[in-house]
């Protein structure tokens, strides 16, 4: 069976979306968010038994992923807040990368599936356990996939800022890029062993009776640059208007004081735009 290629969604995105005379868009920027860690392990690395991530040089590591999870957490937090921080523009600042959501389902709320047959018929195969042709994301219309993109654009934050793919329909090119955090110093990993006084099961008890022990590990000190581009061209495509680019900077700003944990503490120091 011949690969399909994915499809990324460029102009026609916009055209899907509504437009407003006096709407800005966000600019082209470079920004750098500097963050330090104390004694807390700021991204485990799961091939690593959860210790803080390195590099080959031994430079401490925040992955790009954990940082939009963190932007995604602060966001919804705010939209369920009193604070008015989407000032009614709630409908069109949700999430679309949620936990424990499918996404195939969150696709299905926004989009009129009934006069868009094409993307129906991809969705309700998805949702098969029988393998089809009617996956392949060739199966949707060109009109389909626009009408999707600038939907998903139009109602979900994220979709805007960082695009999205979207299994067999497509992906969306998204405005921000996120470059892996390296810290700028070589960092020491300390490692402590912790006790428990609860148990998981009646056999761990016999085993190990009323304490169970694990390890933490935490980094001494580091310093990591996080690296964020903003392409002016993008945030057109996909509707990021200066609105979003502001809300952006106020998330990237909170969002590690709102996601800290005892395990996980970082801290904002500076950010600096370009």
């Amino acid at each position: 069976m011949a690969k399909t290629k994915k499809t990324t969604y460029t102009a026609p995105i916009s055209t899907a979306i509504p437009q407003n005379g006096n709407r800005k868009f966000a600019p082209r920027a470079d920004i750098v968010l500097l963050v330090s860690v104390t004694g807390s392990n700021p991204n485990g690395d799961p091939d690593d038994e959860g210790r803080p991530r390195v590099d080959l040089d031994g430079k401490g590591v925040i992955s790009h992923v954990s940082i939009k999870r963190k932007f995604r957490d602060t966001a919804l937090a705010y939209a369920d807040s009193e604070i008015g921080f989407f000032d009614g523009e709630e409908n069109h600042n949700k999430i679309f990368v949620e936990h424990h959501t499918i996404r195939s389902q969150q696709v299905a709320t926004v989009l009129d599936l009934n006069s868009h047959p094409s993307i129906k018929t991809v969705l309700n195969a998805k949702e098969s356990e029988n393998d089809s042709d009617n996956k392949k994301s060739g199966c949707v219309s060109r009109e389909d996939r626009a009408y999707a993109a600038g939907k998903l654009c139009e109602t979900f934050l994220d979709a805007r800022v960082f695009g999205q793919s979207i299994g067999t329909i497509g992906a969306i090119s998204g405005p921000v890029q996120i470059e892996n955090a390296v810290s700028v110093n070589v960092i020491d990993i300390e490692d402590r062993t912790i006790s428990a006084t609860q148990v998981a099961n009646t056999a761990q008890q016999k085993q190990k009776g009323d304490h169970t022990f694990g390890r933490m590990s935490s980094v001494h000190f580091g310093l990591y640059p996080i690296y964020i581009h903003v392409s002016g061209i993008r945030a057109k495509q996909t509707g990021m208007t200066r609105e979003d680019f502001e809300r952006m900077l106020d998330i990237l700003r909170e969002m590690y004081e709102q996601t800290n944990s005892s395990v996980r503490n970082v801290q904002f120091e500076q950010m600096f735009v370009f």
